[in-house]
């Protein structure tokens, strides 16, 4: 059972050990807080000094078990064991090392005989010294503690007293996040530019709507790592030497890049979030299908963003196309990795980054939105739309609702497969809504119909027809949001 508090300990207790970190009848002094990243199967840590006041004294003549067992791991080399405040009792005892096998792993255990005089309450027992080996609960992302638990028990077993304290705590000493350069204060709005000539062989600044803001092969900023060195003191397994960016020269940020990647293109990392007209800190190396790219830099060299914090580090990943007639894909790109150590130094750590969505690489294209579409179900009318493909390239018709609320209906389906350029194709309201599903008019208020296309281009007609067959055109080429300057596929 926990016994009560007490206010002061007997500093002979902690002999050549740093001051208590808490009270009570049992005590650890200098808990040390490990890098989570640190540990690992095969980790061997030392326990710091544990103090245990005894409640109940030890009579004459008996003999006691003490025992201290651990929650996570297993003791790899026992404390020694030492009783002071013993009002002048002599005491015989013996240790029988670790035990308890694969049942009770991290057990030691030590037999006490008293003799000439009682042991009185509170007195402590002091344990110093020792080393814990695989602690697994350290390990975990969120942080851990082991807990060590010091009891007197009976010849037989019973448990007399006993307390429990942390002896070891861990945080994590490095957090690393990705996010998509368009979410950045200086957003990338680079696509794929359809009207190139070729084709789709050079990039265009979708803010502009020229290639004035963005250099036909690039760069093309995709996407963010941040390294955070999280607050707190966090140190290697060791227990001296903190993981933090003055002690990170061996460390590594291992980076894979996946997506479609263009032939002759280059993907590299940079410093700097314009991607500057160089490599930087190093290109990653694509894979034979070029649907990924990876390499390792040092964070030593990344970019600090916080210095008054020392806090983080960043760079960015960086694409560039060859030019000329290499058709570049459209993609979405996405990054994974870790901080991992690039050399055998033991003040490393490993970190991951799970896959991240950055940028979501599209061709610019063309929109238009009807703005009296008439749903299949409506009774004594037939609608129909003849879609112009006016632009220079072939391309496939995307059709999308837009309800009376405003918002996009499902995520879009192709209508027409391919529109060559300067192509017609006539859909009926049933055609359309067999492929993006049927809709009705709300209240009497029927849908908008939004109609994409990556092409430079787009016109649209709407008809009324009877259902005798005569027909009138509804409208013209009516919301027009498209032309060489179009709107971003998908948006609103």
């Amino acid at each position: 059972m926990q016994k009560k508090v007490i206010a002061t300990l007997v500093s002979s207790a902690f002999a050549g050990v740093a001051g208590v970190a808490q009270a009570g009848p049992i005590s650890v002094a200098s808990v040390t807080t490990y890098a989570t990243e640190a540990i690992t199967s095969s980790a061997t840590i030392t326990l710091p000094g544990i103090a245990y006041s005894l409640t109940a004294p030890l009579a004459v003549s008996s003999t006691q078990t003490v025992r201290l067992t651990l929650d996570s791991g297993s003791v790899a080399t026992c404390p020694s064991l030492a009783f002071t405040g013993t009002g002048g009792a002599a005491l015989t005892f013996t240790a029988t090392g670790v035990s308890g096998g694969a049942s009770a792993p991290g057990q030691c255990s030590w037999s006490v005989t008293v003799a000439t005089a009682p042991v009185p309450s509170n007195a402590i027992l002091s344990f110093t010294g020792g080393t814990l080996s695989a602690p697994t609960a350290l390990a975990v992302a969120g942080g851990g503690a082991i807990n060590a638990t010091a009891a007197i028990l009976t010849q037989g077993g019973t448990l007399v007293e006993s307390s429990s304290g942390v002896v070891a705590n861990s945080a994590a000493a490095w957090a690393i996040a990705a996010v998509s350069s368009s979410t950045l204060t200086t957003p990338e709005t680079a696509r794929v530019n359809v009207a190139a000539t070729p084709a789709l062989t050079a990039f265009l600044d979708a803010q502009t709507g020229d290639v004035t803001g963005q250099a036909a092969n690039g760069p093309v900023n995709l996407g963010r790592v941040r390294v955070t060195n999280t607050a707190g003191i966090q140190v290697e397994v060791g227990g001296s030497t903190a993981v933090s960016f003055a002690n990170s020269a061996t460390q590594g940020l291992t980076l894979t890049v996946t997506g479609s990647f263009g032939s002759g293109s280059s993907v590299y990392v940079s410093t700097s979030a314009s991607c500057g007209a160089s490599p930087g800190l190093g290109a990653l190396t694509q894979n034979a299908g070029r649907t990924s790219a990876s390499t390792t830099v040092s964070i030593a060299n990344a970019v600090i963003t916080d210095p008054a914090e020392g806090g983080s580090k960043d760079v960015f990943v960086c694409y560039t196309v060859a030019g000329g007639s290499n058709t570049i894909p459209t993609t979405q790109f996405a990054v994974s990795g870790s901080l991992t150590a690039i050399s055998a130094a033991p003040s490393t750590t490993t970190s991951a980054l799970a896959s991240t969505n950055i940028y979501n690489l599209t061709l610019n294209g063309s929109q238009v939105d009807i703005r009296n579409y008439v749903p299949n179900n409506t009774s004594g009318w037939i609608s129909a739309y003849r879609i112009i493909n006016t632009g220079a390239v072939s391309a496939a018709v995307t059709g999308q609702f837009i309800g009376v609320d405003g918002a996009l209906v499902g995520t879009g389906n192709v209508i027409v497969g391919n529109l060559v350029s300067g192509g017609v194709a006539v859909v009926s309201a049933a055609q359309i809504e067999a492929a993006i599903g049927a809709i009705s008019a709300t209240g009497g208020v029927g849908p908008r119909l939004r109609i994409t296309a990556p092409t430079d281009s787009l016109r649209v007609q709407a008809f009324a027809c009877q259902p005798n067959g005569n027909c009138f055109l509804n409208s013209d080429a009516q919301g027009i949001d498209g032309g060489a300057a179009a709107a971003l596929l998908g948006t609103r």
